[in-house]
Formats: C-alpha cells, sequence, structure tokens
C-alpha cells in the first residue's frame, strides 16, 4: 500500500490492520538483524503485539532500513520469530521504535503468554473453583 492510500485510508476511517494489536505483559524481548557482513543483536521492550506483527522500543541502536529481516526472540516463550522491519520511528532523543511485520502467524500459546503473561490459566479446585465453574448446568 502506497503513501497516498494509507492516508486516504485513515481519512475514511477504514481500518488497515487485519489483526488488532494488544499490549503486553511480558515484554522483553531480544532482536537480531544482519546488515552487510555485520549482524547485530540487541534487547528490546515490545510496546504491543498482534498475531502477525509487533511494536517494539530499542534504545541506542541506529535503526536499520526498511524491509530488513529480523529475528525476534521473546523472552517469554524462548522461541524467534522471522520478520521484517516495517515501520521506523527514530526520535532525535530516545528510543526507536520499530514495527515488525512476523512472516508467520504468532502461536496462540505464545501470543497468550505474552499479552496475559505467564501462568495466567490457573487451575482451580475444590473450594477455591467458582461456583459457575463446579455447577455442572453452567457447562
Amino acid at each position: 500500500m502506497s503513501f497516498s492510500h494509507a492516508v486516504g485510508a485513515m481519512r475514511a476511517g477504514v481500518e488497515r490492520r487485519a489483526f488488532c494489536r494488544y499490549p503486553v505483559k511480558l515484554s522483553a524481548a531480544q532482536i537480531s538483524w544482519q546488515k552487510g557482513s555485520s549482524s547485530s543483536t540487541v534487547n528490546c521492550v515490545v510496546l504491543d503485539v498482534s498475531l502477525k506483527g509487533c511494536r517494539i522500543e530499542a534504545a541506542g541502536i541506529s535503526p536499520p532500513p526498511l524491509g530488513s529481516h529480523v529475528c525476534i526472540k521473546f523472552a517469554a516463550g524462548g522461541q524467534g520469530l522471522e520478520g521484517q522491519f516495517v515501520a521506523v520511528q527514530k526520535p532525535w532523543f530516545g528510543a526507536a521504535k520499530l514495527g515488525i511485520r512476523f512472516d508467520e502467524q504468532l502461536s496462540y500459546d505464545l501470543f497468550n503468554e505474552i499479552v496475559y503473561g505467564g501462568g495466567h490459566f490457573v487451575e482451580t479446585t475444590g473450594d477455591n473453583t467458582p461456583e459457575h465453574e463446579r455447577d455442572l448446568f453452567w457447562k
């Protein structure tokens, strides 16, 4: 989508994203990319995530060119995902904000762990179980 089409879509109130963004609870991550013959790896903070991408903040880096391939490794799941840089916002002062589009859809398990935090599905049994989960008519 060209810039003029994106501006036109914003003015018309059309959502250009296919997936909603969600704020994250587990925000630690690490990104790696190649630039020529050298590779760079930096720690970053995930600001928000969707099933097909995320927005990160990384301090002290010179942003790579748009379209560069990247590997992002979330501390939550420990697995790396391949993607590419699709947006770079570098203010005069402060950390750079980078948009990453994943090559493959984020797994639901990893998505839940990043967005809701580790151990968000707590098994309740006995007296700690809410009545609506004990009552057979609710299930």
